[in-house]
């Protein structure tokens, strides 16, 4: 059988649709000729220059930054606008700027104010990137140059220490200090990068903050018990390629840093990891487990845990946040020292492809999210030191309790003779050594 078809009714078909075509476009040619000059489409002009211009910005930390230009134009200008971009984010916008401008000598000026709290939280260490634009009363542009800086809170004299991809500010430590930390932490996460199969890691910032009452202006507000209880020590941005942390402790860093990289990894719109398995990662680097895995233990025992379903977010109350860390550090622990780390990858990759971290955990698996969290509970067994933790009213754990209570006799007599015999230490002048380790928060 021919299937090659009819040639001539192809022809017959085409000269028709030939002469429609060539008669569209020579009315349009008539009717409309600019855009079809040299085949191109009409395009508006390259925005032009002021005739002269300078931009400032103040940084009332850590509530806004006002933006300011002042120039001359040669003609009048009917509108202004701020345009920025926060770091190398995808982060941009523009704000429309109050304008004054002289009508005889053609003297001009615009600000703009930028908020950076509240629903508008910015977090410090971003670098910003702004110019103004305008348009004259014939719809002419006009741009100024572009101009860029650090949000950082100029009370403090801010210094910045480089290592690998990672930029660390810092004020009122030492830089020995802060680079041997940065040094630690930077091996680890290169481990997380390679547990998150990221080839490169992108450049990212960390800024380093001093005291809680640096800390209560500098971190966004989750809750004022939070706050008030210094619960979060750590904040990730990953929009933003940016974290804030308490004191200089190479694990703070680490918890941080590795939540940038997976970030990084796990950089697609239709993934989402549960926070049980992000907050895990972070605290599986870590040098220490700083006493969680014994909390997660105690709170297995007590009936205190939440299913691992129930733990895409991170709870609110105090206690309950301290438990969902130590439970999410267990839990991935296990999986890692168990399954090993070619598992844990290929977790992480199914999920940035946008797999369900049900359906991920099945796959790379073979269980369910509560066939997985009931073979961690299975390696935990109450023993009869456990048994001594949960009752207090055992004679050891009452003798226990009572030497405690003279050691702290004591050490309250010694720190009051000490206040004595010293001048007087702001207690908001320096953050706890393990407040870090009490949790962290990323957004």
């Amino acid at each position: 059988m021919d299937t090659t078809g009819h040639p001539r009714i192809h022809v017959f078909i085409a000269v028709p649709k030939i002469v429609a075509a060539a008669t569209i476009v020579f009315i349009l040619t008539i009717l409309c000729p600019k855009p079809f000059i040299h085949g191109q489409g009409h395009t508006e002009e390259p925005p032009k220059r002021f005739l002269h211009e300078s931009l400032k910005h103040e940084i009332n930390f850590p509530n806004e930054v006002t933006f300011t230009i002042n120039g001359y134009s040669q003609v009048d200008l009917r509108q202004l606008t701020l345009n920025y971009q926060i770091s190398e984010s995808k982060v941009r916008g523009y704000i429309y700027s109050e304008i004054e401008q002289e009508i005889a000598g053609k003297a001009f000026s615009g600000v703009s104010t930028l908020s950076t709290s509240g629903n508008s939280y910015i977090p410090s260490g971003v670098r910003i990137r702004y110019y103004f634009e305008a348009r004259d009363i014939n719809g002419n542009r006009y741009k100024s140059l572009t101009k860029e800086f650090d949000y950082l809170n100029p009370e403090y004299p801010w210094r910045s220490t480089q290592v690998g991809p990672m930029t660390i500010f810092w004020h009122g430590f030492q830089h020995l200090d802060v680079a041997k930390s940065g040094e630690k932490a930077y091996v680890a996460i290169q481990e997380a990068a390679a547990i998150s199969n990221l080839e490169e890691v992108e450049p990212f910032r960390a800024v380093i903050i001093n005291n809680p009452r640096e800390a209560a202006e500098a971190f966004p507000t989750v809750s004022s018990t939070s706050l008030k209880d210094g619960l979060y020590g750590g904040f990730a941005f990953r929009d933003y390629g940016v974290f804030l942390i308490g004191g200089i402790g190479a694990d703070g860093l680490i918890h941080e840093g590795t939540h940038i990289v997976i970030g990084q990894a796990v950089d697609s719109p239709f993934s989402k990891m549960p926070a049980w398995l992000n907050e895990g990662l972070a605290m599986y680097f870590e040098s220490s487990d700083h006493g969680r895995l014994a909390i997660a233990e105690r709170a297995y025992l007590n009936g205190e845990l939440m299913p691992l379903s129930s733990m895409g977010a991170v709870p609110g109350k105090p206690r309950d946040v301290r438990i969902f860390y130590a439970h999410s550090q267990a839990v991935v622990k296990h999986m890692v020292d168990r399954f090993g780390k070619a598992k844990m990858s290929r977790l992480i990759t199914d999920l940035g492809n946008g797999l369900s971290i049900d359906t991920a955990i099945e796959k790379t698996y073979s269980m369910t999210l509560e066939d997985l969290d009931s073979d961690w509970q299975k390696g935990v067994q109450p023993t009869f030191e456990r048994r001594l933790i949960v009752d207090p009213g055992t004679f050891w754990t009452s003798t226990m309790m009572g030497i405690a209570f003279i050691f702290a006799v004591t050490v309250t007599g010694i720190n009051w003779l000490r206040k004595k015999t010293s001048e007087p230490v702001d207690p908001a002048d320096r953050l706890r050594e393990d407040e870090y380790e009490e949790g962290y928060w990323d957004k």
